[in-house]
């Protein structure tokens, strides 16, 4: 399999439209928190039958999430504050661990909600990628002691199975918030926001568990790609990412995306 090289233009979008969407004029370069781009190469996943000419604008995502952040409503600025300090030097590496190798839950340490240990980390306090989504979600919790009272204790384990995907195709965070009450569905692409918890899915099958930063877009702002953060092997463990969609064996199934927001109550 070739890969393909594509050109990327970074820059800090800083605008936040009545929507609730990030948008920036990139072919003007309007409303950006920055007045400078930097050029960088992504390579992703290709073969001669799937050459992609289009441009790619995004941004980098530790600091396209620093300039928003003062834009940002709840509850997302708070999840946006949470993953922002997490390093992300490879200290948390990636690892899933295989048939007989141990186990655990992903994540960096143990997790306690309520007094109660919801999460199992490992001596060497690598992660993977549901695991840490879900602990950013029950570090938000523990600040928001009404909402986790909508998770019975006796329940911990289930809502953890919900999250980490009972099969192919489950919306993983999407199924646990919306079973339990604690969240609900983004339904309109368009209106994600920086700190949105994603499940996705590639035409291999194989899934995803991220938090949401911006789109990937093409010249004519067509959404062509995801651009989050989580752990995975291609950043060495926790980091931020960018993934297209398409129809290859390890591209986004744009049909299965699950978005998912934490419900705010008093």
């Amino acid at each position: 399999m070739k890969m393909r090289r594509i050109t990327v233009l970074a820059a800090l979008a800083a605008s936040l439209t009545p929507a609730g969407t990030f948008a920036a004029d990139l072919s003007a370069g309007k409303d950006l928190a920055a007045s400078y781009y930097t050029s960088k190469t992504l390579t992703f996943p290709g073969d001669a039958k799937s050459s992609i000419s289009r441009s790619v604008f995004t941004t980098t995502g530790r600091s396209y999430l620093e300039a928003v952040l003062p834009k940002l409503e709840e509850p997302n600025a708070s999840i946006a504050k949470l993953l922002l300090e997490y390093p992300d030097t490879g200290i948390h590496d990636y690892w899933w661990p295989r048939k007989g190798e141990g186990s655990y839950d992903g994540s960096t340490t143990d997790v306690l909600l309520n007094g109660h240990l919801v999460m199992k980390g490992e001596p060497r306090a690598r992660t993977f990628c549901c695991g840490l989504t879900l602990e950013v979600f029950y570090r938000y919790l523990e600040s928001h002691p009404k909402l986790a009272e909508r998770i019975p204790k006796d329940q911990y384990g289930e809502f953890k199975r919900y999250w980490f995907c009972r099969d192919i195709f489950s919306p993983g965070p999407l199924d646990a918030m919306t079973t339990y009450s604690v969240g609900v569905a983004v339904s309109t692409p368009e209106d994600a926001t920086p700190g949105d918890f994603i499940q996705i899915w590639r035409q291999n099958k194989s899934g995803h568990s991220v938090i949401f930063v911006n789109w990937l877009r093409d010249a004519q702002e067509k959404r062509i790609g995801l651009q989050y953060w989580s752990t995975q092997p291609a950043t060495g463990g926790i980091g931020f990412h960018s993934e297209l969609f398409g129809s290859l064996p390890k591209q986004i199934d744009e049909s299965h995306v699950s978005i998912a927001r934490p419900v705010i109550i008093n």
